[in-house]
């Protein structure tokens, strides 16, 4: 018998009082010396979802001793000599202190065992974004980026802002975002608390998409002092030229890989080498989503935006094309549209309304003023 884990674990918004009690249940089905990790046999493999030299990706069942199933969960396999998988080893840790995240999938559990690394997380359901603008018409490509662009931003930052120094997750792929399929994102419904050091807050709970990210098996700390990175890898098309041995990886990195990911999501194609030559010009970009383009993928760091949220505050106006629409001061974006717009509308109306204190008044009064000073003694 299989007991399926709520649809709640599945979404980008994760419902935290949930999670935390399945995966209580969870010490509870194996006991305080047994973890999922201690045996093979606790798991059923699904399939095999990935497979390197240095890692299997696999979707599994957890078997329990009442011959029930739990899941499903992803399991990762990974070799300790490729010097791969920190990134789940801190994440985990925070997650034990009580950190909850928005935008990234639970740990279950993590641990070596017989010279690899086992790391338990759960499934997130859905479609990866390469599939969503596969799906997409070219000519809905543009809304999509508008609305997936800002939100794999907040995920992003929400990495870089899990510890003291930033986590860099080096592989920003269509393949390693996930749109879920289950949104039960709403105005109407209260979303957890969640407790993150990241400077962005959680996405809105109106927006109708939570895009979650996967993969941190390439992810590292950034250290200070550190002239390159140890291990070089990426796919080719998202990785900036420091992830190459050209210097040390940090958020900068991240934001050359947003993007050539905002290039994706309004073309449907990897950017190209005559793309970049050119300046991204293209039918399917408008020169406002060019220049955010172009900044991002600067080839030197210091010409590109300094943080994601930097880059995420110039998007809005790069999807509009005519206006920058600021969703509340930076890391606070959880005012809506409509309130936006309400308060610019009333800016701009009490702006064009004279007042009483302009150029011409003021003159006008200074010079009476002065007049009326020096006619004060002189005889009625």
């Amino acid at each position: 018998m299989r007991i399926s884990v709520p649809l709640a674990c599945y979404c980008g918004v994760m419902d935290i009082e949930t999670t935390d009690d399945i995966h209580e249940q969870l010490k509870d089905v194996f006991g305080a010396a047994t973890s999922p990790s201690a045996s093979a046999d606790a798991y059923r493999v699904e399939r095999t979802l990935k497979r390197t030299p240095a890692e299997v990706t696999e979707l599994v069942w957890l078997r329990t001793a009442a011959g029930t199933e739990l899941g499903p969960y992803v399991r990762k396999v990974i070799s300790q000599g490729s010097g791969l998988g920190c990134a789940y080893v801190e994440l985990f840790g925070l997650q034990r202190q009580g950190m909850r995240f928005c935008q990234l999938p639970r740990i279950v559990d993590c641990r070596e065992n017989g010279g690899s690394l086992e790391v338990l997380l759960e499934y997130v359901k859905g479609r990866t974004l390469a599939q969503v603008v596969a799906d997409a018409s070219p000519g809905n490509r543009d809304t999509l980026a508008r609305e997936l662009v800002p939100a794999i931003c907040d995920a992003v930052s929400e990495l870089h802002g899990a510890l003291e120094s930033p986590l860099v997750h080096r592989d920003l792929t269509p393949s390693n975002v996930i749109c879920p399929d289950v949104r039960p994102c709403s105005a109407a419904s209260p979303r957890p608390a969640v407790r993150s050091r990241s400077a962005a807050s959680p996405r809105s709970a109106s927006r109708s998409c939570c895009p979650v990210l996967i993969d941190f098996g390439i992810a590292r700390v950034w250290r200070e002092g550190e002239e390159a990175d140890t291990t070089h890898f990426g796919t080719r098309s998202y990785a900036p030229p420091e992830q190459y041995g050209f210097g040390q990886t940090d958020v900068r990195s991240d934001v050359y890989a947003l993007g050539m990911l905002t290039f994706f999501c309004l073309t449907g194609r990897e950017a190209t080498p005559a793309d970049r030559e050119c300046g991204f010009a293209c039918a399917e970009v408008s020169p406002a989503w060019r220049s955010v383009i172009t900044k991002a993928t600067f080839l030197d760091p210091d010409g590109r935006y300094q943080s994601v949220a930097e880059m995420r505050d110039e998007l809005p106006g790069a999807a509009d094309g005519r206006l920058r629409m600021h969703f509340g001061r930076s890391g606070d974006r959880s005012r809506s549209l409509a309130m936006t717009l309400a308060e610019m509308r009333e800016r701009y109306v009490s702006a064009s309304v004279p007042s009483f204190w302009s150029v011409r008044n003021v003159f006008v009064c200074l010079t009476a003023a002065i007049i009326l000073f020096f006619l004060r003694d002189l005889p009625v």
